[in-house]
């Protein structure tokens, strides 16, 4: 889809960085926005930090249990 989505660190202190560059033509903060509206009703990951720049935005959020959407089961 045009970002990346990084494993950051381990153990308790384990998050995901998601980046994408601004030509990709997603916009991150209306996904943080989304993530933050969801979390009353089920478990999502928190937002930890964002950021953009010139070239990208990014954000990073806990990590949470669970299968990834892409893994090959599904």
């Amino acid at each position: 889809m045009g970002g990346f989505t990084f494993v950051v660190g381990g153990g308790a202190s384990r998050c995901l960085v998601k980046w994408c560059p601004h030509a990709s033509g997603i916009d991150l903060s209306r996904e943080i926005a989304r993530l933050q509206w969801v979390a009353a009703f089920v478990s999502v990951p928190r937002v930890i930090d964002q950021d953009r720049d010139q070239v990208a935005s990014w954000f990073a959020s806990a990590a949470i249990a669970g299968e990834n959407a892409i893994s090959p089961r599904w």
